[in-house]
């Protein structure tokens, strides 16, 4: 599946290739712009499962120049609070490399994933929101 993937894939990407990506989107050209979000849900531990603010603000740029771009995210659905004006998204509950390839499989057309929210994540993303595709 990686070799359908444009080659910069940047795990925490440096102000430098923040500037590079800003400016590669809004030069456009691009069939589809994926941006995967992990995280990781450890107990009784504040602020386990969710991103931090620089973090949320950066995907909020981004999510404006490109609003088409697909969000993925693993590990937690409670990063949906912060990220209302998605318009594309797809939430698995863990990162391994099966859900990173189902993910990709479902993008790209090769799977029809069904599912719902178990669980009230905001006022848009309630228990039992989701989509069959």
């Amino acid at each position: 599946m990686r070799a359908r993937l444009h080659d910069d894939v940047c795990e925490c990407p440096g102000e430098e290739q923040k500037r590079e990506l800003r400016e590669a989107l809004r030069r456009g050209g691009y069939d589809a712009v994926l941006l995967g979000l992990f995280t990781t849900v450890s107990s009784y531990r504040i602020g386990s499962g969710t991103l931090q603010g620089e973090q949320i603000g950066f995907i909020r740029e981004l999510m404006g120049i490109a609003p088409d771009m697909i969000v993925l995210l693993f590990g937690s659905p409670y990063v949906l609070r912060e990220l209302d004006a998605l318009r594309n998204g797809l939430c698995m509950y863990g990162g391994t490399n099966e859900a990173i390839d189902s993910s990709l499989r479902a993008v790209f057309g090769q799977y029809s994933p069904t599912g719902k929210l178990p669980v009230d994540v905001s006022e848009t993303y309630r228990y039992g929101h989701g989509l069959r595709i």
